[in-house]
């Protein structure tokens, strides 16, 4: 950007925190985004875990400290990584080794996958959950003159075939092709921003 609008032209900040969601996403630009008057305002949503995240839910005390909830995000995932980064005193990284064993991983896609089945009501209340979210990021955008896009991220299942035939024989064995539909969040999503004129990038 910088080399196409000259140097310095540019200024991006990375807000992202582990463990967040939609709610918080609009608390962290309220409390922390708008006293740097950005021009523009990103919002990565991730349909693997964002939907979900969307209902507002009783939080521990922990996560009211970012730093905490980031010590505690780490921990976790320390605990359940097939590879770990410290062997022997020396740092060890492996860009192509799975962060979490096979098992652990499908269960985490297998309790995310109900957004794909055709007609689930679920799936619909979380979205309009999401998208109220969503929706008053805009508003506070639309007042300050900010232009708002959002980033929609597709889960692994979304992209990797094996993935989702394996969660499909495994836990969805007796659902026929048309109830399942690996698009739907994603084009769902992308619509209900488009009637409320927030641009969307995404598959």
């Amino acid at each position: 950007l910088n080399k196409e609008n000259g140097k310095n032209a540019v200024e991006v900040l990375n807000m992202g925190i582990p463990c967040t969601g939609p709610p918080e996403y609009l608390s962290l630009f309220v409390r922390e985004g708008l006293v740097l008057n950005p021009d523009m305002v990103v919002v990565a949503f991730f349909t693997g875990n964002d939907f979900i995240e969307s209902k507002p839910q009783k939080r521990p005390l922990y996560t009211y400290s970012y730093i905490i909830s980031l010590i505690n995000y780490v921990i976790k995932i320390n605990k359940k990584m097939e590879t770990k980064l410290i062997q022997e005193g020396k740092m060890v990284f492996c860009d192509n080794c799975p962060t979490f064993d096979q098992q652990t991983f499908l269960n985490i896609e297998r309790e995310r996958s109900f957004i794909y089945v055709e007609g689930n009501k679920r799936f619909e209340k979380l979205c309009d959950k999401a998208v109220y979210w969503l929706s008053q990021i805009k508003d506070i955008c639309s007042k300050k003159g900010i232009k708002l896009v959002v980033v929609i991220i597709p889960d692994e299942i979304q992209v990797n075939n094996a993935l989702q035939a394996d969660i499909r024989a495994k836990f969805y064995p007796g659902l026929n092709k048309s109830g399942w539909n690996i698009t739907l969040p994603n084009y769902t999503l992308a619509k209900r921003l488009d009637s409320l004129g927030i641009d969307s990038l995404g598959m």
